[in-house]
């Protein structure tokens, strides 16, 4: 199967020509999207601008889209980088920049469509989509289950030799930062600070996205090391019945990064080649793993108890255990999941 991965790199030691042709057509691309005016962006990159950009908003900066066929990548014994990326910019000017990637790039792979970005230090970025063809492996046996859950973005136990262990719990700081940017938000709406408020949400999107890529690499590199399936919940609709649940439980619902650590634990795992797969999650976080029932309560958000068999359990961990059971279930249907034969799951004592 074929994986795509982004390879983040610092476009380095510019001459002042160079910075000066970049500088202008990125300026150029932003003035293009305010304004309509065309100020000498190449024609390539102000149709892809066309493509994706439908929504301009103000206070905000858009990166340079390079179309794939349009990039050039090369490597030499160069002193000043072993690594240059060529973009066009301009009428008909191919611009050759010297680059230092954050990862390795492998062997065998292609380019596709990427990004040139400006951070606010005035430093640029090219972020290279690159894509390879991975083997599919067929020999995992295990199982780790992931439960994105409300109070931590992850929860994760590996099923193993017939058994439940390692249990996980990933994030505790996001929902800290969410609060507390919500809190900051808040008293600087009662002053009117606008700008603030928009420099503070870019603070909060990166802090939350940094915390989301250490999670799933964590997850994906155990799955990896212990030849393991990933089995997530399916949230689609998840926020639908936000509004029965009262408008603190809906803020918080709302502002987890479900969607965002979901990709990136798919894109991470394929580039790994390790499987994934989604199953519908109804009622994993309200049955008992233990005996089934569905009988069941929380005596707080992070405890679930068990009215039919008194199992006092945490509430993640329990949904963790049931996605795990619900895809063993599953498997004894397909027989052809997992590598090793299957049989139907007993549920056990934890």
């Amino acid at each position: 199967m074929k994986a795509k991965k982004v390879i983040k790199c610092k476009i380095i030691a510019l001459t002042d020509r160079k910075r000066r042709l970049l500088e202008a057509e990125y300026n150029g691309l932003q003035v293009y999207l305010q304004t309509g005016k065309d100020s000498g962006l190449c024609k390539t990159n102000m149709r892809q601008a066309k493509r994706f950009y439908k929504k301009i908003l103000v206070t905000h900066e858009y990166p340079l889209t390079i179309r794939k066929d349009l990039i050039r990548f090369q490597t030499n014994d160069c002193k000043l980088s072993k690594f240059w990326f060529s973009i066009p910019v301009g009428g008909r000017t191919r611009l050759w920049l010297p680059v230092q990637p954050h990862a390795s790039i492998p062997e065998g792979a292609t380019l596709c469509e990427s990004k040139v970005t400006r951070g606010r230090d005035g430093v640029f970025w090219a972020h290279l989509v690159v894509e390879k063809e991975i083997p599919c492996h067929t020999d995992f046996t295990n199982i780790l289950a992931v439960d994105l859950g409300e109070r931590l973005p992850a929860t994760t136990v590996l099923y193993a030799n017939g058994a439940f262990k390692e249990p996980r719990f990933y994030g505790r700081e996001v929902r800290g930062i969410r609060r507390h940017y919500a809190w900051l938000r808040k008293r600087l709406g009662e002053k009117k600070a606008l700008n603030t408020i928009r420099k503070i949400g870019q603070t909060e999107h990166r802090k939350v996205n940094d915390a989301c890529h250490k999670i799933s690499h964590t997850i994906v590199e155990q799955a990896s090391r212990e030849r393991a399936v990933i089995v997530m919940g399916d949230l689609k609709g998840i926020r639908d019945g936000t509004k029965r649940r009262g408008r603190r439980m809906n803020r918080i619902i709302s502002n987890m990064p479900y969607y965002k650590l979901t990709q990136q634990i798919m894109y991470k795992a394929a580039w790994l080649g390790v499987p994934v797969h989604q199953i519908p999650e109804r009622n994993t976080s309200k049955t008992c793993h233990r005996c089934g029932s569905t009988d069941t309560t929380r005596l707080k958000q992070p405890i679930f108890e068990c009215k039919d068999c008194g199992l006092i359990y945490n509430a993640d961990l329990n949904a963790a255990k049931n996605i795990a059971e619900r895809f063993l279930d599953q498997a004894v249907k397909e027989r052809g999941i997992l590598a090793v034969p299957v049989t139907p799951h007993e549920r056990s004592v934890p």
